[in-house]
Order: structure tokens, then C-alpha cells, then sequence
């Protein structure tokens, strides 16, 4: 996160920018039928609170799935050199 201000920023942060929202009942540009749900996964372990509270730093692999069904997300991504 590149910022003129020393802050800490969150996952919502970023949505909003967007002009996005994962929550209970919207993901993104879809609302959340019947059935069906988001999961937020950072690194490989589930998130178990609001995806929007997840903390942005860096290198930090953040998945959001909606489902069911459901897919094992990847827990590490290999960043170039300087990202």
C-alpha cells in the first residue's frame, strides 16, 4: 500500500476504493443467494471474521472465495523482485 500518510489500511479500505463490497450480502458485484457464502483465506488459514478487517501488508496472500462448492487456495505466491 503506497500512501502519503504512515497508516494502516484494510482490506475494506481497498474495496472501497473500488467501489466494492464482501459482506453477508454482497460479494463484489453479486449478491449472495441462497445457499451460498464468502470465505476469506489469508496465507492458508481460514479468516474467521469480516474480510474487510483483514490487515493489508505486504506479501500478504488475502483469497476470497464464494460457494459453495468450494477450492483449496493457494497459501504462497512468488513475487517478483521489487514488488
Amino acid at each position: 500500500v503506497e500512501s502519503p500518510t504512515e497508516k494502516q489500511y484494510l482490506l475494506k479500505n481497498f474495496l472501497d476504493i473500488w467501489g466494492q463490497a464482501v459482506d453477508r450480502t454482497s460479494f463484489l458485484t453479486h449478491g449472495i443467494t441462497a445457499g451460498h457464502s464468502v470465505r476469506a483465506y489469508v496465507g492458508s488459514g481460514l479468516y474467521g471474521g469480516d474480510p474487510g478487517t483483514i490487515l493489508l501488508t505486504p506479501h500478504k496472500v488475502i483469497t476470497l472465495e464464494y460457494g459453495p462448492p468450494w477450492v483449496t487456495p493457494a497459501s504462497t505466491y512468488s513475487f517478483a523482485a521489487g514488488e
